[in-house]
């Protein structure tokens, strides 16, 4: 009885023993398409940290080019009022020289 039983079970065992390969060889392929998926993953969190890299530069570049703008529309508008107070200045000098003139004529 027991022999009986052993081979039965040694049949049953052969009869599944394709399908076990099989699963094996599912479990391995499936391993390496998590594998593939963990790498493709990474690179692409690598290029995102690169492309955020450069955004910043550029963003502080940016930063940098507007602080010069503003810095350079201060300079202009100095100028400017310089111009102005130089030609007031410039008015006066010659109201003055005028009435001088006509004081001493």
């Amino acid at each position: 009885e027991v022999m009986r039983r052993k081979e039965e079970a040694d049949s049953i065992f052969k009869g599944l023993a394709p399908q076990i390969a099989r699963l094996e060889e599912d479990v391995i392929q499936a391993r390496q398409a998590v594998q593939k998926d963990e790498e493709e993953r990474d690179a692409i969190a690598a290029e995102l940290s690169e492309m955020q890299a450069k955004a910043d530069s550029t963003e502080l570049k940016l930063n940098e080019c507007l602080q010069h703008k503003q810095g350079m529309k201060q300079e202009m508008e100095t100028a400017a009022l310089q111009i102005k107070m130089s030609k007031n200045h410039d008015a006066m000098t010659k109201e003055v020289l005028q009435e001088l003139q006509n004081t001493m004529k």
